[in-house]
């Protein structure tokens, strides 16, 4: 978690460093996203199968909302920055009778500090910017009106407190934050 801390701090000071002559926005985007977590369902399925009793999957890594505060330098027709974005999902398989209460829960969170350039396409009504962008950066995973499709490679598999790593009995398992995102940004800005 110091690692994030050290990251997200040196950030806000590269952005402050170089913001002395541009216009500087600063922002929170929110929105839904989509996670694809194959791995951790066949998890689910594979422990599901294995119960000797009767339940429910009650949830299985649904759609969620994200947050991402966002840095900008603003130019003529584009834009550099940083931002840190925060996903979290999870889990539950579920039993319950007069004898007792079987729980099945996993949550998975990930904060991924990265740094972004957009264009802008087109501007409507004075006020409201349509812009294409690319992002690039990091992410951090752990176990316990904009468009687009997240896809992460170099995926880091979960281990255990003992270095035991988390499998489904076919292969290892890892977070999958791909999928796609849906969300608005609020930024107020120097201009």
């Amino acid at each position: 978690m110091n690692k994030i801390k050290y990251i997200l701090t040196a950030m806000l000071f590269s952005v402050c460093a170089v913001s002395y002559s541009q216009n500087l926005d600063f922002g929170i985007q929110t929105g839904i996203g989509f996670y694809n977590m194959n791995g951790l369902k066949s998890l689910n399925a594979t422990v599901f199968k294995s119960l000797p009793f009767q339940a429910g999957v009650i949830s299985d890594y649904p759609p969620f909302f994200y947050y991402k505060p966002v840095f900008f330098l603003s130019f003529n027709k584009f834009r550099v920055g940083l931002q840190a974005s925060f996903y979290s999902t999870g889990s539950r398989i579920s039993s319950k009778d007069y004898s007792g209460e079987y729980l099945f829960d996993t949550k998975t969170y990930c904060i991924a500090p990265s740094a972004n350039i957009d264009f802008l396409l087109f501007t409507f009504c004075n006020k409201y910017k349509l812009f294409l962008f690319s992002e690039g950066g990091i992410t951090y995973s752990s176990l316990e009106l904009n468009a687009s499709y997240f896809f992460q490679f170099g995926k880091k598999v979960f281990e255990s407190d003992k270095g035991e790593i988390l499998n489904d009995g076919k292969r290892a398992i890892g977070p999958d934050w791909s999928g796609l995102r849906f969300g608005i940004t609020l930024l107020l800005t120097s201009e």
